[in-house]
């Protein structure tokens, strides 16, 4: 007899190639809240206005996302740092993230010093962050790791937002008048979608 508690049972449930009873849990349960949900298109604006006030924690599946929204941010001078497996022997952290990586394990809490913290699945489910948080950005679509990640962040959150391929933040800069080629096409690139 297995008894498994998870707040996110789908991969269990697909993989485990035996008899399955799932016991209800109350509905009556105490949850932290999130007051703003909204989806998005492209992290890379997302990320620039959203660093702009407050302090946030950004997930992303890959390294190269990583290391690219770090320096974005460092080249526009937001205090930002990136960090993932030390395990990782192609892409080793620098003593700065490690000593990033020992403060949230050590005091839960992001380092003061930086405005965006950038995590992947390393820290999906390993950290806890109980200082606040302002923001969330989770990259990527897949229902169970937007649990994990939300589940990070031990507080009420403000905002978060989630990667959704169908959502649209237009800027308000873009709404309300006529768009001319130049218009449409750095609008395009803001909102990381191009079609007919």
């Amino acid at each position: 007899l297995v008894v498994a508690l998870s707040a996110t049972p789908k991969t269990a449930q697909e993989n485990m190639h035996c008899p399955l009873r799932m016991i209800k849990v109350d509905e009556d349960i105490r949850e932290y809240e999130t007051k703003t949900t909204e989806g998005y298109t492209n992290i890379e604006y997302l990320v620039e206005q959203q660093c702009k006030s407050g302090t946030g924690l950004i997930y992303t599946g890959h390294i190269r996302t990583m290391k690219k929204l770090h320096n974005m941010l460092t080249e526009k001078g937001i205090p930002s740092i990136a960090i993932w497996s030390i395990t990782n022997a192609n892409n080793p952290m620098n003593e700065e993230q490690l000593a990033a990586r020992q403060h949230i394990l050590d005091k839960e809490e992001l380092p003061p010093q930086y405005k965006a913290v950038i995590i992947n699945a390393s820290c999906e489910t390993s950290i806890n962050i109980k200082s606040k948080v302002d923001y969330m950005v989770i990259h990527t679509v897949e229902e169970e790791v937007q649990i994990q990640v939300r589940g990070r962040c031990r507080n009420d959150l403000d905002r978060l937002y989630v990667l959704s391929h169908d959502a649209l933040i237009v800027p308000p800069e873009y709404l309300d008048r006529k768009l001319f080629k130049a218009d449409k096409s750095k609008l395009c690139d803001i909102l990381h979608l191009t079609n007919e």
